[in-house]
């Protein structure tokens, strides 16, 4: 198994207070995962979800 990691992206905004962050990357087996993130800016540590794709462009989308 090889990684791509010239296809893994990274989005991170601000809102206010707020921050966000959107990861398409691969993980451990190789799958698509998109890992998204989100809190108060103060705070250590905030809340994320974790959704495995079978496809990139599935990722992507």
């Amino acid at each position: 198994m090889e990684y791509q990691l010239d296809r893994w992206k990274r989005q991170d905004w601000h809102k206010g207070s707020r921050h966000y962050s959107c990861e398409v990357k691969q993980n451990l087996f190789g799958q698509w995962v998109v890992l998204r993130r989100w809190g108060r800016v103060s705070a250590m540590h905030g809340q994320c979800i974790e959704e495995v794709c079978d496809r990139y462009e599935e990722a992507i989308h």
